[in-house]
Order: C-alpha cells, then sequence, then structure tokens
C-alpha cells in the first residue's frame, strides 16, 4: 500500500531534482507542493473545528439536561 505512494512521491522528487539541480531544494519544492495541495482540505478542518467550539456549549447543555434520557438527546442534537 505504502509502495505505491513511495514510488509517487520518488517521481515527483526526481522531476522537482532535475528542475533544480539539488535535492535539499527539491525536497523544500516537494514539500511546499504537498502542502499547496493539501491546504484546502486543511482550511475546511479547520473551519469545522471552529463551528464545532461555537456548537460546544450548546451540545453540553444539551447532555446536561436530556442525560437520563439518550433518545430524547438524539433527537434534540439532529
Amino acid at each position: 500500500m505504502f509502495g505505491a505512494l513511495v514510488d509517487i512521491i520518488t517521481k515527483i522528487l526526481r522531476f522537482f531534482h532535475g528542475l533544480t539541480g539539488s535535492y535539499w531544494l527539491a525536497i523544500v519544492v516537494l514539500t511546499i507542493f504537498i502542502k499547496a495541495i493539501l491546504h484546502p482540505l486543511t482550511r475546511k478542518q479547520l473551519k469545522s473545528m471552529k463551528a464545532m467550539q461555537v456548537l460546544a456549549p450548546k451540545m453540553e447543555e444539551i447532555r446536561r439536561k436530556f442525560k437520563d434520557n439518550p433518545q430524547e438527546m438524539n433527537r434534540e442534537v439532529m
């Protein structure tokens, strides 16, 4: 499973090495490349985390209110 991923990253690293002529610079470029690809996912995750922080007090209040009735608590949360 990881072998295919390693092969892809190695090919990309060699491509960047061909462009830059040095491995340390190719690693820096590869790191920036991967960060750029993952940026939308990271941004979405941070946005979701902030929304959950806003909802956390309300969720805690619902948990306290319906602690003896889990079905009603689930209905209230949804």
